[in-house]
C-alpha cells in the first residue's frame, strides 16, 4: 500500500500499488454494511448515481474485514458503512430536524440535489444513507 486516502470511525483506507484503494474496517457491523451494500450495487450493475461515480468493488475479506474497491472522481457517492439496507433507524422528530439543519449548512444550495440522491437510493435500491456529509458526497467543484 502506498498512502493513505482516508480514514474516519469505521475504518482506513489506503491507495493501493495496483490502483486501488482498500478500506480496513475495525469492526464487523460496518464492514458487513458496506459489503452488502456493494452487492446490491453490482448485483444492479449501478456505477453512478444521478451523476456521481460509485467505486465498484473488486475483492473482499470476511475474515479480515476488507474491502477492496476502484477509486473514483469527483463528483462521486462513497462510504456506505453506517448505510441500512431496506430498514432505517427511527429517530425522534427533533433529532430528524437537526440533522437536516446541519446537512443544509453542510451542502448550502446543493442540499436539494444531496436529498435527490439520498431518496433515489433508498427507492431504487433499498439502501438508506445515514452518513451524508461532504467527504462522502462531493461534486465537481469541491
Amino acid at each position: 500500500m502506498e498512502d493513505t486516502l482516508g480514514y474516519g470511525k469505521d475504518g482506513l483506507v489506503f491507495r493501493t500499488n495496483r490502483g486501488s484503494a482498500l478500506k480496513v474496517f475495525g469492526t464487523d457491523s460496518p464492514y458487513k454494511s458496506e459489503r452488502n451494500c456493494y452487492f446490491r450495487l453490482a448485483e444492479l450493475q449501478v456505477e453512478e448515481i444521478l451523476g456521481h461515480n460509485l467505486p465498484q468493488m473488486l475483492a473482499w475479506s470476511d475474515q479480515l474485514l476488507v474491502i477492496e474497491m476502484t477509486t473514483v472522481t469527483p463528483p462521486y457517492l462513497l462510504d456506505f458503512a453506517s448505510a441500512r439496507l431496506d430498514w432505517t433507524t427511527e429517530f425522534p422528530p427533533e433529532v430528524l430536524e437537526q440533522w437536516e439543519q446541519d446537512r443544509q449548512e453542510e451542502f448550502g444550495p446543493r442540499w436539494p440535489h444531496v436529498r435527490m440522491i439520498m431518496e433515489f437510493m433508498r427507492d431504487q435500491y433499498g439502501i438508506y444513507l445515514m452518513d451524508v456529509h461532504p467527504r462522502n458526497i462531493t461534486f465537481l467543484d469541491l
